[in-house]
């Protein structure tokens, strides 16, 4: 993470060469970092296109945790806003503690009880006598 940290500071020129250390952590940071601000944008998008890509988004930031947090909170906001969220792959790929426990506390009735459809083959709230939860994580 600490490597590639100027790489989303802005430039007065429209081409220009990043120089990252080659390691694989330097490499996969500035990656995921890439791909984080490409999906962001449709993330934002309403519909399950959005959701996808948020998902995606949510996803891969886990690599640059926590200096993704501010981007992750604003998607949960997001998620809040449309009482639900559905990405089937979240339990297969998602495995942040801190991601996993915001996500379930909104599914939670303190959390509001939104419609969470992020158990593969769940079809929006869960599969029949399935529970979601951080436990074993």
């Amino acid at each position: 993470g600490g490597e590639v940290e100027g790489l989303t500071l802005p430039t007065s020129k429209l081409r220009h060469c990043r120089f990252i250390p080659l390691t694989r952590p330097a490499v996969l940071s500035y990656c995921c970092k890439l791909l984080t601000c490409l999906l962001q944008e449709k993330a934002l998008q309403p519909g399950v296109a959005g959701d996808m890509a948020m998902g995606h988004t949510i996803t891969i930031m886990q690599y640059n945790w926590p200096d993704c947090r501010e981007l992750f909170y604003h998607l949960l906001n997001r998620v809040r806003g449309r009482e639900g969220f559905s990405y089937p792959l979240f339990c297969q790929y998602v495995i942040n503690i801190e991601i996993l426990e915001e996500v379930m506390f909104l599914a939670s009735e303190q959390g509001g009880g939104l419609v969470m459809d992020i158990v593969p083959g769940g079809g929006g709230g869960g599969v029949a006598g399935a529970r979601v939860g951080t436990r074993g994580a």
